[in-house]
Formats: structure tokens, C-alpha cells, sequence
């Protein structure tokens, strides 16, 4: 990662030439398209045995690390890393896809994080045995360990060395042991390989950026000061959600005060946890998942009876917050959902957006328990043997849809034929988005309506979940099972359901006088977040999002203690003021905003994202030049400030601010045309 130390300045309009240097995307190396580099042997003074040169072999060899580290190694041996090959069948029915429909060098693109041990051998030009026990290794102790420098390129750019391994009685061979595996405790790191991309490398016919959750973190809160909002949020690094500290017998060796930083790699594989049927592991994975995100039936607007045609202008009115509603038989009443990625840094759910499964489930139940609508409930409950490759139309996904260049929608992982992006329903860090339902309240409805909502995780789609299975019962399927049992290693079962994990849930009652213990700050935070997520509607929609922000400003009063929370929501109307080209006002609650809080680096972002919505790129320029300054780590302050000083026509000062863009995102297409 870029040390904010080394940040080249952009004070200056018109640096001097030679002050600054192109960057341009990296072009990969002898794995190409992988990014991976094997380091040459270094020489260890006075050291009794020769370092063993790298081979995929010695690189899939994990034993020998776990008769000193037993805690750690069978951790790691349950977490996506040790499944990472062809043994897993989920990830063998898209490469092997891609090796069959493209060709087997296309394929180092995924062997660069999914086979190393099969890469650096060479074997990803040849044909897999299910009996090559390189293919089983997925990312061993010696991977990870082994890594002694990274790029930001991702696809697996990172630099391999050998591991030194200790002797019996032998103090300075375990001090060296020590030295060869010190990790790089840091998030590029961890994105040299959750970072992907696409290219004519693949077999696609131009660049398609792909899983990005090293891009993710650092334009979040969690790097530093954000830039999209103002928000109030400890930072955290890859390591400290995803290695968390946890109890270690007295056999483990790297045991510090009686703990270990887990190597559980705990996120939202679930499935996989089932298909090894370790509780443990399944437990650790649904830890992580609760309570990551929230959801809110945050509000709702009734209208007299369905009309045949929707109005272009609804009449009705919106109750914020929903249980202030008033109901009656025959009503239409249209609920607004909150979700809330609150506690991950990066996109939520993460990984490969295309393949994820977290879904809404909504149900209005009478007084008497008869369920009069639902959306979701179906797919929460279908069972992968009997599964479609369609979803039901009523079912909201977090999700992205990618497409092949006739518009068709691939689901199976084929990435081959990936195209395009046609949308992106995942939730970036600490944002929030709107879902929005309508039902008609039946005309026998008597007394009360109960709304229930819940946020469903499930780790893969259905058509994945399908394929998968049908790839583990095929004959090829069939012998890798075999040869898992012969190396002693667990058979994974992809045809069992997937579990379901319930991250969060709200119900609400209408009808009736409401009742909430609610207090002021609880229904403002709420109020907020709905504001926040309407403010990603279509530009005709936008405005509704300030009708929730002001009345959240309202209930905060003026009381000095809720001076947080109220410059988030005076920064948040500013976005919405800003969007419609009202500057003046929005610059006028960013003053406000900034006299309780401070200048903030988030403030001078939308400070200068509302004079570039207006063409006012003085102003744009000067505002996220503040931003980049107090947070050097965040890609989007410098391509914003790029783009604004290449309209004033300020070309070196523009191609400076790229230069410390692109040392973070290499390949952002706004800062590569700047």
C-alpha cells in the first residue's frame, strides 16, 4: 500500500516537467496472466542446509507445518484457502470451463490465487489429473507465508520465496524459520489477490474489472477518513475482521498469551463449512455474518385503493417512520426497505459479486395469522436438488448480473463470456440501500397488519449450487473424491442445501395507535439511513430523500452532543442538493456541517464533487485537493482531483494527482483517460 509519507504533492498548478512519471498498468510476467514472480533463493549466513528451490510440490507440502503449529493448520485446512483448486467443485466448473471453451493458458489468470502450486510447476498448460495432489492444495501455510512483496495490480501479484523450515534443537534455525515466514501484515497483501480483472488475455474482449475488495477498503471509513459521507467509524484492516484473535492449546508454538490470530478466514463461506460438515467452521462464518448488515421497514405511504394505471405523481403521502401509517381494507400501501452494509469493509456480500445469494424476505401477516403477500419466502426455502437455474421475480438479491456481448445474463461463474456489468445490487462499506414493495391490504383485513423482513444469506447462487453438484457426481467429479479420501482429506458434498444465515431482521405493526419505545436518536439514526439510501434513486426520484433527512435533522434538535450525527446528516443533504445543482444551498450545509465537526476530508469531497456537478472546477479542484490531503489512501479523492485539474487544463498537475491514484488502483479507468 501506498505510505501516505511518499504522497507526491499536488499544491502546485504547474509542478515542474520531470516531477512526475506515467503509470501505466503493469504487464505480467512469465505466468502471465497471472501477476505472480518467484523471488531468487536468498542466501541464509552460515546456515547448515541449502534452501530448497520452489517447486509446486515442496509449495503444496503442508505437514511438516503442522507438527508445530496444530491450532493453525487445522484452521486453516477448514477456511476457502486450503479449498481454493479443483478439489473444490464450485471453483473446477468455471476454470474448467474456461480451460475448455478458451485454452489452458487462459486459465493462469484464476491458478494465480486459486494454483499456485500448479502454476509455478508449469502444470496449468497441461491437462489436471484429479490424482496430482498440487491440484488439492489450494493456498497452503507456504503460500501465504512465503509472500515477501506485493503490487496493487491484484491477480495474484505477489512475489514468492521459499520457507525455511527449523530443526529439532537448533536455535538459530528456528530464528531463521521466523524470518522467512514473517507475514506482510497488511491489506495489499490480502488484494494482490482480492483484487480480479478480466482482459483479451481470458478470452474477453476487453478489460472487465472483477472482485475488488482491496479498492473497496480503501475508499471506505475503515482506511481512514472517508470520502463519501461524513461517518464516524474506527478503522480496521483486513486482518482485524478476518484473523481475529482466538483461544490456542499449549501445543500450538506461535500461541502469544494463550491466543492465535485465527486462520478460520472466517467471512461468508457457509456452504463450504457444510459441505466439510464442521460445525466450527459454520459457526465461525455465521459470527461474521450476523448483524453486518441491517434492515429497516423504515417507511410507508398508503394510498386509497390500486390503480388500474400508476399515476406519474403519487398523491399519497410518506410516513417516516412507517409505523405512523394509517391502513384500511382495500388500501395500497408501498414499504420502503433500509439495508445497511454497517460493519463490512468492502462490499457486502464480497467476493464474486455475480455469484452471491444474500436476499429480502418480506411477509404481511393478518391479525390472524393469514399471510396476504410475501416476496422471498420461496427462494428462502427451495433445496439445492430441486433448484432452477432462474430466480422467482419476486426476490430482491444482493447481487451483481453480468452479461455476454448479446445481453444475455450468465450465472454460472462462466467468466469467459462476461461482457459487461448490467447491475450491481451489493452495498458498498457503510452505505445503504432502498427496496421498495407494494401490497394491497385486503378488503376482509380486519385490526392490525404484521410486516416482517429479514436479510437471508446464502454463500452461492442456485445456479451455481446446481452446477456444482452436477460436476461432484460426473465421473471426473468421482475420481477427485477418491483421490481427497487417499490423501487422507475431507470428500465435499455440494449437493447438500445450503444453509441460511439471517443477518438481520425488523418487523413493524400497522394499524391502530403506534407504538414504539423508540427514542428520538434511535428513529433519527433510522431516518438518516433511509435519506442516505435514497440517495442512489434516479434523479426524478432524488428529492424524496430529503424529506427523511430533514425530519432526522429536526428530531436531533440543536443539543451540542449530537453534533456527529448531525453534521452526517447536513453532509447528506448537501449530496442530495448538490446532485440537483442546488450549490448554493448544499455549500451552505456543508458550512454548517463543518462548524460542528471540523474540516473534514468528507466534507471537502462533496464540497468539491457539488462545484463539479456545476462545471466550477476552481472551486472542484481546490476542495479535493483538501480531501487528498487528509486522505492520501483513497483512490476517489485522487481521480476526482485529477479530473477537475485536467479541466482547468492543468495537465501536470492533473497526470501528478494520477500518479498517486494509480499506485493504489492501477487500473481506474477515469484516472487512465485522465
Amino acid at each position: 500500500m501506498l505510505d501516505p509519507g511518499t504522497t507526491p504533492s499536488v499544491g502546485s498548478k504547474n509542478p515542474p516537467v520531470g516531477s512526475f512519471q506515467v503509470l501505466l498498468p503493469t504487464v505480467a510476467g512469465e505466468f502471465a496472466p497471472a501477476y505472480v514472480a518467484l523471488s531468487a533463493v536468498r542466501a541464509i549466513p552460515d546456515h547448515e542446509t541449502s534452501v530448497k528451490t520452489l517447486t509446486g510440490s515442496l509449495l503444496a507440502e503442508d505437514q511438516s507445518c503442522a507438527s508445530c503449529h496444530p491450532d493453525v493448520f487445522a484452521q486453516q485446512q477448514a477456511s476457502a484457502h486450503a479449498w481454493s483448486s479443483f478439489s473444490n467443485p464450485i471453483y473446477r466448473a468455471s476454470v474448467e470451463a474456461l480451460r475448455r471453451e478458451v485454452s489452458h493458458n487462459a486459465s493462469k489468470m484464476c491458478a494465480g490465487c486459486h494454483d499456485i502450486a500448479l502454476l509455478i510447476d508449469g502444470a496449468m498448460a497441461e491437462a489436471i489429473s484429479p490424482t496430482d495432489a498440487r491440484a488439492h492444495a489450494g493456498v497452503t501455510c507456504r503460500t501465504c507465508h512465503g509472500i515477501h512483496s506485493v503490487s496493487a495490480d491484484g491477480n495474484g501479484s505477489f512475489s514468492l520465496s521459499t520457507v525455511v523450515l527449523p530443526r529439532a534443537n537448533n536455535p538459530k534455525s528456528v530464528l531463521e524459520h521466523k524470518l522467512s515466514v514473517a507475514p506482510i501484515r497488511t491489506n495489499g497483501m490480502c488484494g494482490s489477490c482480492h483484487r480480479g480483472f478480466l482482459s483479451q488475455a481470458t478470452g474477453n474482449d476487453h478489460f472487465l474489472p472483477g472482485l475488488d475488495e482491496l479498492g473497496d477498503h480503501a475508499r471506505s471509513a475503515y482506511s481512514g477518513p472517508g470520502l463519501s459521507r461524513v461517518d464516524s467509524v474506527a478503522p480496521k484492516t483486513c486482518i482485524q475482521c478476518h484473523m481475529k484473535k482466538v483461544p490456542a492449546s499449549d501445543a500450538e508454538v506461535a500461541s502469544k498469551n494463550g491466543q492465535i490470530s485465527s486462520h478460520r478466514f472466517a467471512g461468508g463461506h457457509t456452504w463450504l463449512a457444510a459441505m466439510l460438515s464442521d460445525r466450527a467452521q459454520l459457526a465461525a462464518q455465521r459470527s461474521m455474518l450476523k448483524g453486518a448488515a441491517t434492515i429497516d421497514i423504515a417507511g410507508a405511504r398508503v394510498s386509497q385503493g390500486k390503480p388500474a394505471i400508476k399515476p406519474a405523481r403519487e398523491k399519497s403521502t410518506w410516513s417516516l417512520p412507517a409505523t405512523e401509517a394509517v391502513i384500511e381494507p382495500g388500501n395500497e400501501v408501498v414499504l420502503d426497505l433500509v439495508i445497511r452494509n454497517t460493519s463490512v469493509g468492502h462490499r457486502f456480500p464480497g467476493g464474486v459479486l455475480d455469484g452471491q445469494d444474500t436476499f429480502v424476505v418480506v411477509e404481511v401477516v393478518g391479525q390472524d395469522g393469514t399471510l396476504y403477500a410475501s416476496a422471498g419466502l420461496e427462494h428462502e426455502t427451495r433445496h439445492t436438488r430441486s433448484l432452477s437455474h432462474s430466480q422467482n421475480a419476486d426476490t430482491h438479491s444482493l447481487r451483481s448480473l453480468i452479461a455476454d456481448e448479446n445481453g444475455e445474463l450468465h450465472t454460472e461463474r462462466d467468466v469467459h463470456h462476461f461482457a459487461a456489468t448490467v447491475v450491481n445490487h451489493t452495498i458498498a462499506a457503510r452505505d445503504a440501500a432502498v427496496v421498495r414493495y407494494r401490497f394491497t391490504v385486503p378488503k376482509q383485513h380486519q385490526g392490525r397488519l404484521t410486516i416482517r423482513a429479514r436479510l437471508v444469506h446464502r454463500t452461492r447462487n442456485q445456479a451455481i449450487a446446481k452446477l456444482a453438484c452436477v460436476v461432484t457426481q460426473s465421473p471426473r467429479g468421482r475420481r477427485y473424491r477418491a483421490f481427497a479420501l487417499e490423501l487422507g482429506k475431507p470428500v465435499l458434498d455440494p449437493c447438500a442445501p445450503l444453509p441460511t444465515t439471517v443477518i438481520g431482521q425488523s418487523t413493524i405493526m400497522l394499524g391502530g395507535p403506534a407504538v414504539t419505545s423508540e427514542q428520538p436518536l434511535e428513529v433519527a439514526a433510522r431516518l438518516y439511513q433511509l435519506g442516505m439510501a435514497l440517495t442512489h434513486s434516479v434523479s426524478e426520484r432524488l428529492g424524496e430523500a430529503l424529506v427523511p433527512l430533514h425530519k432526522a435533522l429536526l428530531m436531533l434538535g440543536n443539543d451540542s452532543k449530537h453534533n456527529q450525527q448531525r453534521a452526517e446528516i447536513m453532509a447528506m443533504l448537501a449530496v442530495v442538493l448538490g446532485r440537483q445543482g442546488r450549490s448554493e444551498e448544499a455549500n451552505s450545509w456543508i458550512d454548517k456541517a463543518e462548524s460542528l465537526v471540523g474540516r473534514t476530508p468528507g466534507l471537502a469531497q462533496i464540497r468539491g464533487e457539488v462545484a463539479a456537478i456545476v462545471w466550477q472546477w476552481e472551486a472542484a479542484a481546490s476542495a479535493f485537493q483538501r480531501a487528498t490531503k487528509g486522505a492520501p489512501q483513497n483512490p476517489n479523492g485522487w481521480r476526482a482531483l485529477a479530473m477537475a485539474r485536467g479541466s482547468l487544463g492543468e495537465h501536470r498537475a492533473a497526470l501528478m494527482a494520477t500518479q498517486a491514484g494509480l499506485k493504489l488502483s492501477p487500473r481506474d479507468s477515469d484516472m487512465l483517460r485522465v
